[in-house]
């Protein structure tokens, strides 16, 4: 299941790159989550910090309008909670495997360009897909979560082929579906657990783009 989400994942921001023309954007940036909601008959809050870095796709339709497609490695470095009122923090140490993959697809309105076409102000709008996979020696989460996404910021040109930016983008997720497989005596257990959440993140990047 988590190799074929994977392929998925890849394959969102592969394929746009191999099929559409536009612009190359390589970007890091500081993903901050907060999530609120309840699985397994838990009432959890978890505040996640995380690092990532990805690749995205613009596929300019006009001067003012154009289609982007990011794809986004996450790696979760600490993780604040609150279980049924009880307080936790951990670290990446604390687990196995830890690490997510988020795919953001929509449109990009641009807001500003200067009379050189050297600064512009885009904003982005659209829907996001993103997964965490997490695991111990005694039990293993997927979770996939899914919302929308909403960026704002700048680009400064330097010529015709090649940018930097910096921007922010803001994600509400409202629905979950995860998996859990705990080990037992008698094999391996998965449960299945999906519903409506309360979710929000805060990603500031920085990255560079390149025309072709």
């Amino acid at each position: 299941m988590r190799k074929a989400v994977i392929f998925v994942s890849l394959f969102c921001g592969l394929s746009a790159l191999c099929f559409a023309k536009g612009n190359l954007e390589l970007f890091g940036g500081v993903p901050l989550n907060w999530d609120k909601g309840s699985a397994y008959g838990y009432n959890a809050e978890v505040q996640m910090t995380s690092v990532s870095f990805g690749f995205g796709l613009v596929s300019p339709i006009n001067e003012r309008f154009s289609f982007e497609v990011w794809d986004e490695i996450i790696l979760p470095i600490k993780l604040d909670g609150t279980i049924n009122g009880g307080k936790t923090t951990l670290s990446r140490d604390d687990y196995e495997t830890l690490m997510g993959m988020s795919v953001f697809l929509g449109p990009v309105i641009n807001l500003y360009s200067d009379a050189d076409d050297k600064l512009k102000i885009p904003l982005t709008v659209g829907l996001r897909w993103w997964w965490l996979s997490m695991s111990t020696r005694y039990a293993s989460i997927f979770g996939n979560q899914f919302g929308f996404g909403l960026g704002f910021g700048a680009e400064y040109h330097f010529n015709e082929r090649v940018y930097i930016f910096g921007r922010v983008m803001g994600y509400f997720d409202f629905f979950a579906i995860n998996l859990t497989t705990t080990a037992s005596y008698n094999g391996t257990v998965t449960k299945t657990d999906s519903g409506l959440i309360s979710s929000f993140g805060l990603t500031p990047n920085i990255g560079v783009g390149i025309v072709f």
